[in-house]
């Protein structure tokens, strides 16, 4: 598997930073007010990712196909986040 990050820490994204596009069409089913992050042009919500298929030193994971996706890494205190690319 390959990962690309640039390790970098980033802040979260409140609800009234997503543009209402986003928030009407692809993300419609989100209610919560935190968590949301735009990486490589992609609107993202914590709650799209999976704890438990995200490679050893990752918190979770979200498969945008069979072969790639988003590797997403918290901080201690769930403030800041790290993100990454994967594939295989």
């Amino acid at each position: 598997m390959k990962i690309r990050t640039n390790r970098q820490w980033r802040e979260f994204f409140g609800r009234h930073a997503v543009p209402p596009a986003i928030l009407g069409n692809e993300m419609d089913w989100c209610d919560s007010e935190h968590g949301f992050f735009k990486y490589l042009g992609t609107w993202y919500h914590t709650s799209q990712f999976m704890r438990d298929s995200a490679p050893e030193g990752w918190h979770a994971a979200h498969s945008e196909s069979a072969w790639d996706g988003v590797l997403i890494k918290f901080s201690s205190d769930g403030d800041l986040f790290q993100v990454a690319r994967f594939s295989s």
